[in-house]
């Protein structure tokens, strides 16, 4: 970090070096944590300064300057080497700018890259609104719409075993239903309600076979039963009897 301008700070995140479809986050975790273990495989990614005075656009010149002026470059290659400040400092590459329509059928381009991203073995992209500043989160979820995940989503067909009080507003009402598959191999809180459904009355549900929207499956050593990583209610399969994984 010495090569840096030490009036930043700089926001980044941990990855094992040249593998980027490692998900393997205990074992990166407990590298890091080590006292004695080999960390030279891993590598400080850097992805934003922390720097609210300046828009996004502003805060990316001022890393892709670090890379020109070290000899580096900062293309969409996503290789490590080509972006490194040191042996184990990185600045993300920048894929592009493009335009995101509200109708997703005219987002050729965006759904080019994310193909790329995960052809390569990654999860998704980060979409930022360049004149946006840097957004400090004061708790889990609380991200502006300039800041959005874009990733594949998988879907299953689950159905509806119980349901989970909300809090705050959503006192008394639905807060997540309880799903599982017939097989018992899948069990799962499934949020994204609408304020209708909330505010019914919760046994009607129960039974009910509903689509959930996902992004990968947790599975755990100590567990019988696989997660979901965060599931959304997307429509009920009235259409269907039984559940189904796929």
């Amino acid at each position: 970090m010495s090569k840096l301008d030490k009036n930043f700070v700089y926001d980044g995140e941990v990855m094992s070096r040249g593998a980027m479809g490692n998900r393997d986050f205990a074992a990166t975790s407990g590298l890091a944590n080590s006292k004695y273990g080999d960390k030279s495989q891993l590598v400080y990614v850097i992805y934003d300064i922390l720097d609210d005075s300046i828009s996004y656009k502003e805060r990316w010149a001022i890393l892709s300057q670090y890379c020109s002026e070290l000899g580096r470059t900062t293309d969409d290659r996503l290789v490590f080497d080509d972006t490194a400040v040191s042996d184990n400092v990185a600045i993300l590459p920048l894929l592009g700018i493009v335009t995101v329509y509200p109708n997703l059928s005219y987002n050729h381009k965006l759904d080019a890259l994310l193909d790329y991203i995960v052809d390569q073995g990654g999860e998704g992209i980060m979409l930022r609104y360049p004149d946006a500043p840097y957004y400090h989160s004061s708790g889990g979820g609380d991200r502006k719409n300039y800041l959005l995940k874009y990733k594949k989503l998988q879907t299953c067909d689950l159905r509806i075993t119980g349901w989970n009080e909300g809090k705050g507003k959503y006192t008394g009402m639905i807060g997540s239903f309880i799903c599982e598959d017939d097989d018992h191999t899948v069990l799962v809180n499934v949020a994204g309600i609408d304020d209708d459904t909330r505010a019914s009355d919760p046994d009607v549900w129960i039974g009910k076979i509903i689509e959930v929207a996902y992004f990968d499956v947790s599975s755990s050593k100590n567990k019988s039963v696989d997660s979901l990583q965060f599931p959304r209610f997307k429509k009920v399969r009235y259409d269907k009897t039984e559940t189904s994984r796929f």
